[in-house]
């Protein structure tokens, strides 16, 4: 599915880190609320892509690498969790299995433009965009 809690807590990380310079994940974590477990993997999730990147030590923690205006929602969302799709039914396998080119569905017709405009949108926003609303 789309939008799960870990894509928020994706962009809740950015929020913390929007002021420039480096922090602690365990301190990301505490200020936006997000269970330190998954603050460790949505942040490695976010270094793989190299949007951050980590210092380790006793004055470690995670810087951003990208300017935000240069990270969209939809990138984010995308390395968190890459199954993109709203709809279960526009989703790889399983994908409506009565949309066929002899008898088109037209409720899986509907879905995959309702899921292109929120993939639109998505790629339409950046972390700036949200963050100076």
């Amino acid at each position: 599915m789309f939008l799960t809690i870990e894509c928020e807590y994706g962009m809740r990380v950015f929020r913390a880190l929007s002021s420039g310079g480096q922090r602690p994940i365990k301190v990301i974590a505490a200020e936006e609320n997000i269970p330190v477990v998954f603050a460790y993997k949505i942040i490695d999730k976010l270094i793989r892509a190299k949007f951050l990147q980590s210092e380790v030590g006793r004055a470690g923690g995670v810087r951003i690498l990208r300017p935000l205006d240069e990270l969209s929602l939809y990138d984010i969302i995308n390395v968190i969790d890459p199954s993109r799709c709203i709809f279960r039914c526009v989703q790889g396998e399983n994908e409506c299995k009565l949309n066929t080119a002899v008898r088109p569905c037209l409720i899986h017709k509907e879905l995959m433009r309702i899921q292109s405009v929120m993939e639109g949108e998505l790629k339409g926003k950046t972390i700036k965009d949200i963050l100076e609303l």
